[in-house]
């Protein structure tokens, strides 16, 4: 490749991403543009008639007339002549089909679509390569907007930032897979003022919840008691030339140390010169202190070689539309869809077993169900049969 493509696709890149924000700046600098009224956070008030009365510059009679009338033929009168047309939506509900006829909306027609795919519909009827299977379709969870009651609700504008996770696809150079698009795995909402680990709380993975054991095909039934997860505790962020590990737990390691080392030795082979890499524990570090750009992928890794993608895709100050209540963050606002791994001897029920090495199938790593596994490994007297190892599966669906 030439000196220009490069520079071109350098450029491309960079162009993905924002400059660097400072978090904690980005509230000072709003404070200076807005006024002390506008950056505290109204909650929702009930006004009485003689309030509304007075903002609308009516008489309460008039308010009182509105207010019946709006309870009563609401159905009536808040609608356009679109919807009239279509009839009462309120009794239709995914069971019975979504009224798509003469509609123009989007969202409606993709529903109807995935409706009738779930109701066993020909391939023709949603063929289309906009929506293709390989589309995973997100899970929007409702924010909770309740002001909680007592005195910890947020009385001025704090800055939200919306931190999305992808799993790191693992390929090599020449792999075609190279270029395959990243999935979601989940979008958090984090408070500025909040610490790294209590992100690093709110990261579930299958990894950290897998059980801890050797090839136990000789006896299946065996209790396991340690989780992967607390076994090997350790893990870290890395952000803009910067380690963050995780300290807390007494069996925690700083796994980054190879890689401070490996880096200061090719470094020194190839300028001559140290390393600028840094390393701060992930508990003394809040958001506020970060030096960031929007659109950059970092990463946080963890059980050694399990890698996630960190993406800092927003950065905005809380509204009231916003739940109000600090001990809810960090807030899960997204999460994807995940089929479960179905039995590759059944394929009726989720998998429970990872076979490895197996005389009974064509394939080196197989994923079976637990009646198909003993079924097939075991007689009736629960003797192993054949050669294989046996180890227990965790399918990440179970997340979503």
């Amino acid at each position: 490749m030439t000196t220009r493509s490069l520079k071109k696709m350098d450029q491309e890149a960079t162009s993905k991403f924002s400059e660097f924000v400072h978090v904690g700046s980005f509230l000072t600098n709003w404070q200076k543009v807005l006024g002390d009224e506008d950056m505290i956070m109204h909650g929702s008030e009930t006004l009485d008639k003689k309030k509304v009365a007075e903002y609308l510059g009516a008489s309460e009679e008039v308010i009182t007339e509105l207010e019946e009338f709006c309870k009563y033929t609401y159905k009536d009168a808040l609608v356009c002549p679109a919807e009239k047309e279509l009839g009462d939506l309120e009794d239709v509900s995914l069971r019975d089909g979504i009224p798509v006829k003469d509609v123009y909306l989007d969202t409606l027609r993709i529903r109807h679509i995935a409706f009738k795919r779930s109701q066993g519909a020909p391939s023709q009827f949603y063929a289309n390569p906009k929506f293709s299977k390989g589309n995973h379709d997100m899970e929007h969870h409702h924010l909770e907007t309740e002001v909680p009651k007592d005195d910890s609700a947020v009385r001025v504008s704090k800055v939200l930032l919306q931190v999305t996770l992808f799993k790191a696809l693992r390929t090599s150079r020449r792999s075609q897979e190279a270029n395959k698009v990243l999935w979601k795995e989940r979008e958090i909402l984090v408070l500025s003022d909040q610490r790294l680990t209590e992100l690093k709380d709110k990261i579930t993975c299958a990894s950290d919840v897998a059980w801890v054991s050797s090839d136990i095909s000789e006896n299946p039934d065996i209790e396991l008691k340690e989780r992967a997860g607390d076994a090997y505790p350790s893990n870290f962020f890395y952000i803009e030339n910067t380690f963050y590990p995780d300290l807390r737990n007494p069996l925690a390691t700083d796994i980054s140390k190879p890689i401070q080392e490996w880096w200061k030795k090719k470094n020194n082979q190839l300028q001559g010169t140290s390393s600028d890499l840094r390393v701060k524990t992930m508990a003394e570090v809040t958001f506020n202190d970060l030096q960031i750009r929007l659109g950059y992928p970092y990463l946080y890794c963890h059980q050694g070689n399990c890698e996630h993608l960190v993406v800092f895709s927003d950065i905005r100050l809380m509204h009231g539309d916003d739940c109000q209540d600090p001990a809810k963050y960090p807030m899960l606002i997204n999460k994807p869809f995940k089929k479960r791994l179905l039995c590759m001897i059944c394929k009726a029920f989720c998998s429970k077993w990872m076979t490895r090495n197996d005389s009974f199938t064509p394939l080196d790593r197989t994923f079976q169900c637990d009646t198909c596994f003993r079924m097939l490994h075991y007689d009736q007297d629960g003797k192993k049969l054949g050669t294989f190892e046996a180890y227990p599966y965790i399918d990440a669906a179970i997340f979503s």
